[in-house]
């Protein structure tokens, strides 16, 4: 498979760190089949291998564009020892990353592609997925991470009106101790609410935690945004640890911060020690219209969806 980005060159310069799936890998995430619909009224199955788990969002659905935002909660920790060495580097190879598909999904659908117009190195690690299809193909990272900074460069493209295909920059500790960025097309009725038209270059992300008080999805805090399609992004996760040892997690895309969410739990309580850092183009059924389980259009499917991402970093404090 072929990856071509007609885009200038983007120099990077980092500051700071549907149907269940069968077979999931071990230690494979299990977030939440629909990130905070809950004025969608199906019930939300579990999204990473939790059999027939239904758990249901919050109350509404938050959507704004991006904007500053200003946090008047407690000071985060101050670190002022000398700062680790970054984690992670352009993708020129997957040395440092392990397959945890599902649902089908596996190496033959991502690969390391060279020479792409627009990639800070011209190296990118690239997905491709039959838009008819529930394979799920994912990456992660051999490590795990604590307080810092996550950063996903992505190429978006724009997905076709129905389709359930979602680029995923998300970090996993356990079914509920989880952050994503998930990025589709959008369900009709998600669009609508975003004020987004059909006909524009414009795709939707929702953020999300998926248990604020990190052990039961009742408590998922998930915001919904528009994004330009067809060009790069960056999507951070800024990881601060409390004074009282919970995390007040910030998400940012292309240097803006769009959400803020503190959580009720935080080091203590993760009994794996750290967060693990995962790269995926996964088609779930909540971020399209062919419902659940997905009942696909008639005939030949059309071309794969794409994601590529140019790198991933991570900055400790």
């Amino acid at each position: 498979m072929k990856f071509s980005i007609s885009l200038p060159l983007m120099l990077v310069c980092l500051t700071g760190a549907m149907a269940a799936p069968q077979d999931a890998p071990q230690d494979a995430p299990h977030r939440a089949l629909h990130p905070g619909a809950k004025n969608l009224t199906t019930p939300h199955t579990s999204h990473h291998g939790a059999g027939n788990t239904t758990h249901r969002g919050p109350k509404s659905i938050h959507h704004h564009e991006p904007k500053n935002i200003t946090h008047n909660g407690p000071k985060t920790i101050s670190h002022n020892g000398p700062k680790a060495v970054m984690i992670g580097s352009p993708f020129q190879n997957l040395t440092h990353w392990e397959d945890a598909s599902q649902s089908g999904g596996g190496p033959t659908d991502y690969s390391i592609q060279k020479n792409q117009t627009g990639a800070t190195d011209g190296n990118v690690l690239v997905f491709e997925v039959n838009p008819y299809s529930i394979v799920r193909p994912m990456v992660k990272y051999n490590g795990t991470t604590l307080a810092g900074t996550h950063s996903w460069r992505v190429y978006v493209p724009l997905f076709h009106a129905g389709d359930i295909s979602s680029i995923g920059s998300f970090i996993y500790a356990n079914d509920y101790q989880e952050f994503d960025f998930e990025c589709g097309y959008g369900s009709k009725t998600m669009r609508g609410q975003l004020k987004i038209s059909n006909l524009t270059t414009s795709m939707a992300c929702a953020l999300t935690s998926q248990s604020i008080s990190g052990n039961s999805w009742s408590t998922m805090d998930s915001t919904w945004t528009v994004i330009s399609s067809e060009t790069w992004h960056i999507f951070q996760l800024r990881m601060d640890i409390m004074r009282d040892d919970t995390w007040h997690v910030t998400w940012i895309i292309d240097g803006v911060e769009v959400k803020r969410s503190q959580q009720k739990w935080g080091p203590p309580d993760m009994k794996k020690g750290g967060f693990t850092p995962f790269c995926s183009l996964e088609n779930i059924w909540w971020m399209g219209d062919y419902g659940n389980p997905p009942k696909f259009p008639t005939g030949t499917p059309r071309t794969p969806n794409t994601a590529a991402f140019d790198y991933y970093s991570f900055i400790p404090v």
